[in-house]
This record gives structure tokens, C-alpha cells and sequence, in this order.
């Protein structure tokens, strides 16, 4: 299975301790989502959006085979009118547990997956295709 833009099942919201992860990061929204690659256990979603002259910086956490990790990333993009659109990505903070250390590069590749198929955007996204690149 690959990575989908959905909004998050109530099932998943509670296995996830999603309504925890929002208090932790004071993320209100109406509807959740993610984008979900549930054949690997594998989840990304937005958490924290910068502003002024942070904007552009966003906190995900990726989810990852039972391990919560914080990713900040600083995001450029844009969306033509025929809907395609491109994003680029610059880490600014990745800090794996210890025991992760020797999957760093695993991670970092499913990270990128992830954001490919995120679009910009996830289920919000207008794209009807898309490309990413990486600074990382």
C-alpha cells in the first residue's frame, strides 16, 4: 500500500492518542488528517505552522513503526492554474531516538514518500500532480 491523504478515523484518532498529540502542540482543527501508508504503519501529519518570519517552517510528526518523531521542515512551493504544483523541502530539526539511529536513512526515505504524496497540501491539496525535492 502506499501513502494517502485521508482524515483520520475515529478509530485510528484514539489507537494514535491524536486528540493527546493536538494538546501537546495546542492544534485545533475541525477534521484531523493525515497522509497514511497503513500497510507500514506510517503516518505523517502538520502540527504547528510558523508565522512572519517563520512562516514557511512546519512541525510534523511522523509516526513510525510504533515511534513518535518531531520533524521541522521550512516548506517553499506553489500550485500553477492547471493544478500542477511543486514543493521544496529544507530539515531543520530531526531528532531520532537512539534505538532509530541505525534506520535513520529508512526514515528519511519514507519522510520523503510521505511528503510526495502529501501534494503540498494532503486532503486540502488542489494538485493534481505534484513534485517535491529535498535539501536532506
Amino acid at each position: 500500500m502506499a501513502f494517502v491523504n485521508e482524515y483520520i478515523p475515529e478509530s485510528d484518532f484514539v489507537r494514535y492518542g491524536i486528540a493527546e498529540i493536538n494538546r501537546r502542540y495546542a492544534k485545533n482543527s475541525y477534521k484531523s488528517d493525515w497522509t497514511v501508508d497503513r500497510e507500514r504503519d506510517i503516518y505523517l501529519r502538520d502540527v504547528f505552522y510558523g508565522r512572519d518570519e517563520f512562516a514557511g517552517n512546519i512541525t510534523y510528526t511522523l509516526y513510525w513503526k510504533g515511534n513518535l518523531i518531531e520533524v521541522k521542515l521550512n516548506e517553499t512551493g506553489g500550485t500553477s492554474s492547471d493544478q500542477t504544483g511543486w514543493s521544496n523541502y529544507s530539515l531543520l530539526k530531526f531528532d531520532l531516538p537512539e534505538n532509530l539511529n541505525s534506520s535513520r536513512e529508512e526514515i528519511l526515505c519514507d519522510l520523503k514518500e510521505a511528503l510526495t504524496a502529501r501534494k503540498g497540501d494532503g486532503v486540502y491539496s488542489k494538485r493534481i500532480s505534484s513534485t517535491a525535492t529535498f535539501n536532506f
